[in-house]
């Protein structure tokens, strides 16, 4: 079964070619639900929104192709690099 990011949270999404600023000393993960975070597990280091549902803290994938049950990843799985704080695109710069 799929499960899609609430209608709160669609304003978040990354696009290809498209970079982000991350602030490594944001890695408080009570002050950072809600927010989209970089976090590093056994795949690497990916782009998440951690949020609570049911009182249970979730990393969801910011990339709908992978918003899947499996993909929903506890924080005590990765470890939390920083917020991200800006997205830019290469010609911004």
């Amino acid at each position: 079964e799929r499960q899609i990011l609430s209608d709160k949270y669609l304003r978040y999404s990354l696009h290809e070619g498209e970079s982000i600023i991350v602030d490594p000393n944001q890695i408080d993960i009570n002050s950072l639900i809600g927010k989209v975070v970089v976090a590093q597990n056994s795949d690497g280091a990916t782009v998440k929104l951690l949020y609570k549902d049911e009182n249970k803290l979730c990393l969801m994938p910011l990339n709908s192709n992978y918003q899947d049950n499996e993909n929903i990843k506890h924080p005590s799985e990765a470890i939390i690099l920083g917020r991200a704080i800006k997205v830019i695109k290469f010609g911004d710069l």
